[in-house]
């Protein structure tokens, strides 16, 4: 089947594809409004770019075992396409393979071992990218064993899969990507193998009910809000000869204590004492915690991240020192409750400008204890 060969034939509305096909060409059926469903059989190894591009009534799409490659933008705008089956035979998915398709609900894979080599790199090349439950031949997935042979787990390979409980990662993967896990609302813990050496950007972000991860040994480089907002995260423990990070009372720090990562935003505590080698706190590194409801920063402190605090919904008083010089942006949005108590006479050049995007109320010039034992914010002693 040739470049275009259905081209704009906006009244088509099925069609049968043979078994003697092999080949269906560059944009064979782009623009085929009316087109709701499409079966392509084991025959065909090779689909073109764009060749559903804008088939903005296709809902299912069957994918036969004989088909290697997904080409770019195959299925692009396909805005009404809610489940697709691939067959076993696919290793490479194009880029914007399934951008827009905002209503895939369901994603059938054959054989997860050939599936999880698939490369992802690229905006919007993971067909989970929109996808809200992922399956396996037919079967909703809340035990995930990647297989062995795996060595990336790629970008928002598992983003939204909100059955999955628990998920074993085998020895030999050795970067687990951007958006891996994002919102796996079910997942309750996760051990990193020792072979992973980085952990993408928000990886875990969202994992409601996860409480434990375990990190190995060789991971080196741990992305932004890797672990954010996971609002029931108890414990983070890193294996003692990891060369880069450290745990101290099951939060996370770089290994020579200076940076505080993670807090571990499932804790119960209304108070946080920071390590005392600690000059900087992370990006999103409070972010969503539930319990806290002060904060005194130690004179040690020059850095707080964006978002540092971000969403600490009972949070109602931090004290920030003068040794602070850097905020990033956001840092205490949407802390509503929060009054900001500065030692500081006024803001420093290195704070951002939206530092207090929420413009929450600030005490200047604050005479205030360093320890949150006695710490006097207002009219409050604790």
């Amino acid at each position: 089947m040739g470049k275009e060969v259905f081209y704009n034939c906006d009244a088509l509305t099925s069609v049968i594809i043979g078994n003697g096909v092999k080949t269906i060409g560059e944009s064979a059926f782009e623009d085929c409004s009316k087109l709701t469903s499409i079966t392509i059989p084991n025959s065909v190894t090779e689909m073109g770019k764009e060749v559903f591009y804008n088939c903005d009534e296709l809902t299912s799409v069957i994918i036969g075992n004989g088909v290697k490659t997904i080409g770019y933008r195959a299925f692009y705008d396909c805005t009404s396409l809610r489940s697709i089956t691939i067959g076993e035979g696919v290793t490479e998915i194009g880029n914007y393979a399934f951008y827009n398709c905002d209503m895939l609900a369901i994603v059938n894979i054959s054989n997860v071992a050939s599936w999880c080599k698939i490369s992802f790199e690229g905006s919007y090349s993971n067909p989970l990218s929109y996808a809200n439950d992922l399956r396996l031949d037919g079967k909703t997935i809340t035990d995930l064993v990647i297989p062995n042979g795996v060595t990336k787990i790629s970008y928002g390979v598992f983003k939204n899969c909100y059955a999955i409980k628990s998920v074993t990662i085998p020895y030999g993967v050795t970067e687990i990507g951007n958006y891996a896990f994002y919102n796996c609302d079910a997942l309750e813990s996760v051990a990193i193998p020792h072979s992973v050496t980085k952990i993408g950007n928000y990886a875990f972000e969202d994992c409601n009910l996860l409480e434990s991860v375990v990190i190995g040994y060789s991971v080196e480089k741990i992305g932004t809000g890797a672990f954010s907002y996971c609002i029931s995260l108890k414990e983070i423990t890193v294996h003692s000869i990891n060369k880069f990070f450290k745990s101290i009372n099951g939060n996370l720090y770089s290994k020579d204590g200076n940076l505080l990562i993670q807090y571990a935003i499932g804790k119960t505590s209304a108070t946080f004492d920071f390590h005392y080698e600690v000059t900087s706190i992370g990006d999103y590194a409070f972010a969503g915690c539930k319990s806290l409801e002060r904060i005194a920063i130690p004179d040690s402190v020059s850095t707080i991240g964006s978002y540092a605090f971000h969403d600490c919904e009972l949070l109602e008083g931090v004290f920030i020192p003068y040794s602070v010089t850097t905020i990033g942006e956001h840092a205490f949005l949407e802390c509503h409750s929060l009054t900001i108590y500065c030692r500081l006479y006024e803001e420093q050049n290195g704070w951002d400008p939206d530092w207090n995007s929420s413009s929450r109320p600030v005490e200047w010039a604050h005479n205030h204890s360093y320890t949150n034992d006695e710490c006097e914010c207002g009219t409050k002693k604790y």
